[in-house]
């Protein structure tokens, strides 16, 4: 059953749409943490000083980056909630590209695995990971 509903995807354009999906993990957990509500301390002077942007459209903003960034992170838990092999899709992915920072020569000599095998962990990871993001994004 699963198989049909998602063997009519193209799974090489499905996975680069995935990886670019989380590489904005931190944009959007940036842009959560500029846009976050706080309570301004009271004036000495005695006199009202009032905000002349929208506390609405604020909060909205907030809300829609931290809903952002929160997906893709439950989008990984929920990789790694499924077992062993699993728990390292989700390394590499948390590795590769919501740690941008991280080559594929590195990711596998610190999780221990040869080079062309985490390659191909890679792979398996971004296709369960644009997999996951269908049913856990997308759900209403």
């Amino acid at each position: 059953m699963i198989n049909t509903v998602f063997g009519k995807y193209d799974k090489k354009k499905s996975c680069d749409a995935c990886q670019a999906w989380l590489s904005e993990y931190w944009d959007w957990r940036d842009k959560a943490e500029s846009k976050h509500i706080v309570v301004g301390s009271p004036k000495i002077d005695g006199m009202p000083h009032g905000s002349r942007k929208d506390s609405d459209g604020r909060l909205i903003d907030f809300v829609d980056a931290e809903h952002e960034w929160k997906s893709r992170d439950r989008v990984l838990q929920y990789i790694a909630s499924k077992g062993d092999e699993h728990e390292l899709h989700a390394l590499i992915l948390k590795y590769r590209f919501v740690h941008h920072h991280w080559k594929v020569p590195k990711v596998a000599m610190k999780l221990h695995l040869p080079e062309r095998t985490c390659e191909r962990m890679q792979q398996e990871a971004l296709w369960e990971a644009a997999k996951a993001s269908h049913i856990l994004v997308t759900k209403k």
